[in-house]
């Protein structure tokens, strides 16, 4: 009962919503990206020394989601900042969004590079990283 006047005042669900309609929306807000605008109000909120489960609960986040937030997108010297964070973000969108599916010519050249050079899949993989060539993980290899 608590958990639903909690809900209500903070996201505006109705209570006469079902358990069922309830669990979807904490579910949806909680795996969403975070947005420029959720990252300046955690900086804000860690300028005044708000504890990170505080702001995670403000802002609809799981503690885990504040936390890893945090720890990857802070600036080299320890500090949180939203540009910072947000640029980071981009860059690892950005880098992810490669083709991660087998094509012909990945698999000619992962033959070719077993058979003739002796690779490992790690090597392959790590030269095809050196010469920015797209390729699938030495897992998949």
């Amino acid at each position: 009962m608590q958990q639903e006047c909690k809900l209500k005042r903070l996201f505006g669900v109705p209570q006469t919503a079902s358990l069922r309609e309830k669990l979807d929306f904490c579910f949806a807000m909680k795996k969403s990206h975070l947005s420029l605008e959720q990252r300046y109000q955690i900086q804000a909120w860690l300028a005044v020394g708000t504890k990170q489960k505080e702001i995670a609960s403000l802002i609809g986040k799981d503690k885990s989601v504040m936390s890893r937030e945090i720890k990857r997108n802070k600036r080299p010297r320890g500090r949180y900042t939203a540009q910072y964070a947000q640029e980071v973000c981009t860059i690892r969108k950005e880098r992810l969004k490669r083709a991660r599916k087998l094509t012909d010519s990945m698999k000619a050249k992962i033959i070719r590079e077993l058979r003739e050079e002796d690779y490992s899949p790690k090597q392959i993989k790590g030269k095809a990283d050196k010469e920015n060539i797209p390729m699938v993980s030495h897992e998949s290899i």
